[in-house]
């Protein structure tokens, strides 16, 4: 596991631990409240689920904080995999002489004969490759699969049939 990776398990392990002890707290102080509400002022118990309420806001936020760092660190990633796959895709379009190179979510029909995804998929690998014991580039060991793509030439536009009902 990568430095990076093992940052993030750090982080994500940090973040959970915070939010199990805050809903063990919590959950102590309910069980302490069921046990102690008859013999409690009014005042006291009142106290009490107040301490509980808060207890809970803080929980939440906690999540909230939580769940918004972990999505920053996605966010990271996703970022670092976008500029590698833009850079791989820049490096295989030049080294195989390509006019353009696009992803098969965005064509309508393509022949099978120009599909290159797993020659993409082999070139990010090797350009991506970690070294032994650490990562490429200041990236994951290994990354995703890129999504596929696909290497069109550019065609004629074929003109369409003129509707011979329209002047």
């Amino acid at each position: 596991m990568s430095a990076r990776n093992t940052t993030r398990t750090d982080a994500r392990d940090r973040l959970q631990t915070n939010i199990d002890k805050k809903q063990q707290e919590i959950e102590a102080l309910v069980e302490k409240l069921r046990q102690q509400q008859a013999s409690l002022s009014d005042d006291k118990a009142a106290q009490m689920q107040k301490d509980i309420q808060n207890k809970r806001v803080e929980l939440n936020r906690m999540n909230e904080d939580a769940t918004g760092e972990m999505k920053q660190q996605l966010n990271e990633v996703q970022g670092r995999f976008q500029a590698m796959l833009v850079d791989t895709l820049e490096a295989f379009g030049k080294e195989k002489g390509f006019t353009m190179v696009l992803n098969k979510a965005v064509v309508d029909y393509s022949s099978t004969s120009v599909d290159v995804t797993q020659s993409l998929i082999a070139k990010f690998n090797d350009m991506n490759k970690a070294p032994a014991g650490g990562s490429a580039k200041g990236t994951a060991a290994k990354p995703p699969t890129p999504k596929p793509a696909a290497a069109k030439t550019p065609e004629k536009p074929k003109e369409t049939p003129k509707d011979s009902s329209k002047p």
